[in-house]
């Protein structure tokens, strides 16, 4: 159950996002976050960090933006030097 909250949430987000609804799309998005890091699963942390450095790169908020960008790339970095595989982690970083 709890996957499936993170996936509702993050594909509310995008949807208003494409709707141009920011501020629900930001609220969404967050809150995919916030599940996602409740539940521990990596893949949709990354990816709620991803969209909303990307809402937030295309409203202005640069800071905002490379903040999740970075946070983004550093559990992805942390997953690869697990798995001890530097050609891994070249293709997911994000750039």
């Amino acid at each position: 159950m709890g996957l499936a909250r993170v996936n509702a949430y993050h594909l509310r987000g995008l949807a208003m996002l494409a709707m141009g609804d920011r501020d629900e799309a930001t609220a969404a998005l967050r809150r995919a976050l916030s599940l996602a890091e409740a539940v521990g699963n990596p893949a949709p942390i990354i990816s709620a960090h991803q969209a909303l450095a990307k809402l937030y790169q295309e409203g202005g908020r640069d800071s905002l933006a490379k903040k999740h960008a970075g946070a983004g790339r550093e559990i992805i970095a942390r997953l690869a030097e697990n798995l001890g595989d530097r050609t891994l982690l070249q293709r997911l970083t994000i750039p």
